[in-house]
């Protein structure tokens, strides 16, 4: 799709079909070598967007260059092709579960067909925002932008640094909801949310500097992504735990612990390794069963924000259909009633 895509454009703009196939062979090559470094070094297969897209770029841009073509115009039908390429992508990622979202009151669960092909067992049922359906959206959103501005008559460049600045700040937004485990966080960003924000800095530079065409909205827009991002690192430096219990890895860890603590026939403490302490208990009362966890943190008092953050992320991967009561102890512990939404409410309380 992607390559009929570019060789339909190219037929708009009298470019040669052959340059075209020559550069999806090219940029073909440089991801399957992307691919063969990645398990060189680490030992497994991995793919990561913008590892293989920026391999990719740097070979067309030096086949081009190579045979003394015009650079920008093919730049243009290169990155529309990309997108369209990475729209049908996601859709495969939103299929199979990979790139999966954060656990949350509404969205996709996946079952056991999935656990049995790599996805995570405990995250198996758990509604998971669709952020993989999200992007193949936005993505395919700005291959159709990105296609007319090139069939309107724009100038060369125009379409390719709309692609840029609308996916890098699409995706710097996305990543916040994403879930899947072992990204490498640096400042509490991702390495996609630096690349991001680097992709977008650099298309705006090189319209200042003339060498892409200068765009008023586009320039506008790349500002709005800088100030978005910079609000949202800001509201995370206010809550530095709370953002680092939410973590995909610590979602896991905490998940895991409540599983044992249920599986358990008497009362056990289970630890996480930012120090979250969850004990649990389920009594019989007069009216319906209930179940208690008492939670806590190490070294210091854990606040009825964080209380109240845990709780809701507990609800959604173990009782998405029963209401937690949050109820105050003792200074730094709090306790979690669970109940059905036909209970009465175990006051005072915050439920959520």
């Amino acid at each position: 799709m992607a390559i009929c895509t570019a060789l339909v454009l190219a037929v708009h703009l009298h470019l040669p079909l052959s340059m075209i196939l020559l550069m999806a062979l090219v940029g073909s090559l440089a991801s399957y070598a992307v691919l063969i470094a990645t398990i060189v070094v680490i030992g497994a297969e991995r793919w990561v967007f913008y590892h293989h897209a920026l391999a990719t770029a740097c070979a067309v841009v030096l086949c081009l260059l190579a045979l003394n073509q015009p650079l920008l115009r093919y730049l243009d039908v290169a990155s529309v092709g990309l997108m369209v390429l990475l729209a049908c992508g996601r859709l495969g990622c939103f299929l199979v579960g990979c790139c999966h979202g954060r656990p949350a009151d509404w969205g996709v669960s996946y079952g056991p067909e999935h656990v049995a092909a790599g996805f995570p067992r405990d995250l198996a049922g758990v509604q998971l925002i669709p952020v993989q359906a999200a992007e193949g959206l936005w993505v395919a959103l700005v291959a159709a932008v990105g296609s007319r501005i090139i069939w309107t008559g724009a100038v060369p460049g125009a379409s390719f640094s709309w692609c840029l600045i609308a996916y890098g700040g699409g995706r710097f937004l996305l990543e916040l909801w994403r879930g899947d485990r072992d990204r490498e966080l640096h400042c509490d960003l991702r390495e996609a949310q630096w690349t991001s924000l680097l992709l977008v800095a650099l298309v705006a530079l090189l319209q200042i500097a003339g060498w892409l065409p200068r765009s008023t909205w586009q320039l506008a827009l790349a500002c709005g992504w800088t100030v978005v991002a910079a609000a949202i690192f800001f509201r995370n430096s206010r809550r530095p735990l709370v953002q680092h219990l939410l973590r995909p890895n610590h979602v896991r860890e905490l998940a895991l612990a409540v599983d044992r603590v249920r599986a358990g026939n008497r009362v056990s403490v289970q630890r996480t390794s930012m120090g979250v302490r969850i004990s649990g208990a389920s009594f019989t009362g007069s009216e319906d069963q209930r179940c208690v966890y008492t939670m806590s943190t190490e070294g210091r008092e854990m606040d009825a924000y964080t209380a109240l953050m845990l709780a809701r992320l507990m609800r959604r991967l173990r009782h998405s259909h029963d209401e937690i009561d949050v109820v105050a102890g003792q200074p730094g512990i709090f306790h979690l009633v669970v109940r059905s939404p036909a209970s009465p409410p175990m006051p005072p309380a915050f439920s959520i």
